[in-house]
């Protein structure tokens, strides 16, 4: 099997990229001091990807209804002014989307430090003419297309995982991942509480 030195994690919005960046780190890098360089790579469709031959991508996503709650409550964040919940997955992204709202959450990391962000919210939904339901689909058919087109050539730099995979069976889901970053273990440390959170 193929290793890499390299690792990014990519996926829709609230789906625990967050989590799982902070899950490899954690476990390989810290604990292991393994030479692994992971990366955080944002919300990107598979339709516009590129892969690299030395970088594992691994793509993370999570069921549509817990998505939605999870955007619902961060919602400021952003941007998405809205605050009739059913409205919430029935209006267009664009329609929601102000310069106006404004945000206060903690970026909390691994080791418990808690960064405060404030202000403007992030453009990512700005010009979406979609529902958010539909975003969350078509961003998960992109991926389901985009690893099919590519496994159809071979073997590719390309993992994907499930959160609710993560949330069951941490050391079964983790233990391929790290297989392809070079380290045999099969028990992981978890770390709660990472990533974004409302203020």
């Amino acid at each position: 099997m193929k290793t890499y030195t390299r690792c990014r994690v990519v996926s829709h919005p609230r789906a625990g990229s967050h989590w799982l960046y902070h899950l490899l780190r954690h476990n390989l890098v810290t604990r292991h001091a393994m030479a692994v360089d992971i990366e955080y790579g944002n919300h990107p469709f598979g339709s516009v990807w590129e892969l690299e031959r030395d970088a594992l991508t691994v793509y993370i996503h999570r069921g549509q209804a817990a998505t939605i709650d999870s955007i619902w409550r961060m919602r400021h964040r952003f941007g998405l002014d809205e605050y009739d919940r059913e409205a919430f997955t029935d209006r267009w992204l664009c329609e929601m989307w102000s310069p106006d709202v404004r945000h206060r959450c903690a970026i909390v990391s691994a080791d418990g430090a808690e960064t405060v962000s404030e202000g403007g919210p992030d453009t990512l939904l700005r010009d979406d003419t979609r529902t958010l339901p539909e975003y969350l689909r078509d961003h998960v058919n992109s991926w389901t297309r985009f690893v099919s087109n590519v496994n159809a050539f071979g073997p590719a730099p390309l993992a994907v995982v499930a959160y609710e995979d993560l949330r069951n069976d941490l050391d079964g889901t983790l233990a391929p991942i790290a297989r392809q970053l070079g380290s045999d273990l099969t028990t992981f440390e978890d770390v709660r509480n990472v990533g974004w959170r409302p203020l």
